[in-house]
C-alpha cells in the first residue's frame, strides 16, 4: 500500500472560520435516543468557542429533555443555533443508497464547522451528472461526498482520509473506537482498495452504503 498511516490530523489545507454564521447539527434518534449525544456535544462546544467564545454551552442533553421525541423508529433532530438554539425540526430519516458517484476537483471548498449554509456542498452536488453523489478532491486528496465522510476497505483494515471537509461524528466515533484508521488518501490510491462505505451521523455502521471502488467514476 502506498498511502500513508496517520494519527494526527493532516492539516494541509486552510480551513475557513466565519465568525457569526449559523452552525447545524443533525442529529440520529433511533427509538427516543440519540447514541452520538456526546460526540454531538463535542462538536458543538469546539465549534462555539470559537466562534462565539463569550456565550455558554449549549447543553444538549438540556435541549432533548424539553423535546418531544418520537419513541419509535429513527428521525433526524435537525437543530439550527449560533449563540443559542434558533430552531429544531424532527423528521423520520430513510438511507439513500447511491449507485455511483462522480469524482470532482473542487479545491476552494471549505466545511470545517457545520455550518448551516450548505451551498457551496450543493454547487458540488449540482455537477454530479447521471451519478448519484459527488466525491469532493481537493489537490488530488480525497475528502467528502456531498453529505457524508468515506472509509476505504483494502480487504483487512478501513482507512478515512485524514483531512475530510467535515469532522462527522460517526467518523470520530469510529476512530476512537479502532474500527478504522487514518490515512492520507490520494485519489490515485483509490484503485489499492476494494470498497468504500459512505459515514455520517445518520447512519450506524452495519447500515452504512457500501460500494465497490470501481462505481468511483471520473467523468
Amino acid at each position: 500500500m502506498s498511502f500513508t498511516l496517520t494519527e494526527q490530523p493532516f492539516h494541509g489545507f486552510v480551513r475557513e472560520t466565519i465568525p457569526g454564521e449559523k452552525l447545524l447539527e443533525s442529529i440520529r434518534l433511533i427509538d427516543g435516543n440519540c447514541p452520538l449525544l456526546a460526540y454531538h456535544q463535542e462538536r458543538i462546544d469546539r465549534s462555539r468557542k470559537l466562534l462565539f467564545p463569550k456565550s455558554g454551552q449549549l447543553k444538549l442533553k438540556n435541549i432533548l429533555a424539553e423535546l418531544e421525541l418520537p419513541a419509535t423508529g429513527v428521525y433526524k433532530l435537525r437543530l439550527l443555533y449560533g449563540e443559542q438554539l434558533e430552531e429544531s425540526s424532527i423528521k423520520a430519516y430513510e438511507i439513500n443508497v447511491p449507485r455511483t458517484i462522480r469524482l470532482i476537483d473542487e479545491p476552494q471548498i471549505k466545511y470545517a464547522k457545520k455550518y448551516a449554509d450548505r451551498s457551496a456542498l450543493e454547487s458540488c452536488f449540482d455537477r454530479r451528472g447521471e451519478c448519484d453523489d459527488v466525491l469532493i478532491i481537493q489537490h488530488g486528496f480525497v475528502t467528502d461526498t456531498s453529505y457524508a465522510n468515506v472509509a476505504f476497505f483494502d480487504g483487512n483494515q478501513w482507512y478515512t482520509p485524514s483531512a475530510p471537509l467535515l469532522r462527522g461524528t460517526r467518523r470520530a466515533k469510529l476512530l476512537r473506537e479502532g474500527t478504522i484508521r487514518s490515512a492520507i488518501i490520494r485519489e490515485k490510491d483509490i484503485p489499492l482498495f476494494k470498497t468504500v462505505r459512505l459515514l455520517n451521523g445518520m447512519m450506524n455502521w452495519a447500515e452504512a452504503p457500501v460500494l465497490e471502488v470501481e462505481r468511483l467514476v471520473r467523468i
